[in-house]
């Protein structure tokens, strides 16, 4: 009886019985937690702990429930830092698309990434031969990088 009061409780209040996520690779359970908070239908398929600029970070790689992937960064306070997903380049807003052409005209982009920070605008990263270069969203160019940089728009030494 008291088991059938509380799945009754627990549906009113729109609750559901879920069993906590267990941490994937190297997360802590906050890490792995906030990111089903986020992202509740998506699976955990990797964690790893990362340095950048002396700061320690977690990487959590998601398969959505479209089968499309997506990397999650988080504080190790599991604070979503931002989110980092792989475009094709026909998915890339006609202002970066023309900003590309118009800056390298001879270019193949050879990879596209949208990495969005929490609480701000998208920056957008192509890869073309071995370097990257960076834009807003509405086309301006940030930066160019050497190829193996991977920290969304600030040059300098990678821990």
């Amino acid at each position: 009886m008291r088991v059938l009061l509380g799945l009754v409780l627990l549906a009113a209040c729109g609750g559901s019985p879920k069993t906590p996520v267990a941490p994937v690779g190297d997360c802590p359970q906050n890490v792995s937690t906030a990111v089903s908070k986020e992202h509740p239908d998506a699976t955990q398929q990797a964690c790893k702990a990362e340095q950048e600029h002396g700061t320690k970070t977690f990487e959590v790689q998601l398969v959505m429930h479209d089968g499309t992937t997506r990397d999650v960064e988080l504080s190790p306070e599991g604070e979503i830092i931002g989110e980092e997903e792989v475009l094709t380049v026909a998915a890339l807003p006609k202002a970066v698309s023309d900003a590309f052409v118009a800056r390298y005209p001879d270019a193949h982009a050879d990879h596209v990434e949208r990495f969005t920070p929490r609480g701000r605008a998208p920056t957008f990263e192509i890869t073309f031969g071995a370097d990257t270069a960076m834009f807003t969203e509405d086309g301006v160019f940030i930066e160019q990088k050497a190829a193996g940089s991977d920290d969304h728009g600030t040059v300098g030494d990678k821990d």
